[in-house]
């Protein structure tokens, strides 16, 4: 797993870097920055970087202890079989990170259909802990 260094994007001025995983690339957005705060930018990025390396295992086991239930519940298609916690982890696939100035940021995961196409969430505050999952798109 690597950082690249945020760059500013006048477009949509947000601070935009790569997480690249295996031969993968997924987006680091980093929101409601000004051009010039470049560095809190960078810190923030690399914060996140070194917490993802250690948790994004633990962000998905989170996510299906929270999230389980609903698919079970809810969306299961008929003769579907049920997931486990355990399934439900395996199953999901990091996407990118939205964070913001104030440090909090999300995790997406691509559902592998678990919610027919819907993003999976979870919301990390600026402290670092876990503040919920959801589904969303």
């Amino acid at each position: 797993m690597t950082l690249n260094n945020p760059i500013f994007n006048s477009e949509s001025k947000d601070f935009d870097a790569s997480i690249f995983i295996g031969d993968k690339t997924h987006n680091l957005t980093l929101s409601d920055f000004s051009v010039d705060e470049e560095i809190k930018a960078a810190n923030l990025a690399d914060k996140i970087y070194k917490w993802l390396k250690v948790n994004l295992d633990t962000t998905k086991i989170y996510a299906a202890s929270l999230l389980t239930e609903l698919k079970n519940d809810s969306w299961l298609e008929e003769n579907e079989i049920p997931l486990t916690q355990t399934k439900f982890a395996e199953t999901i696939i990091f996407d990118g990170i939205i964070a913001f100035s104030e440090g909090s940021f999300q995790i997406f995961f691509y559902d592998n259909d678990i919610f027919w196409g819907h993003s999976i969430v979870v919301d990390i505050d600026k402290d670092f802990k876990f503040d919920g999952a959801n589904i969303s798109g």
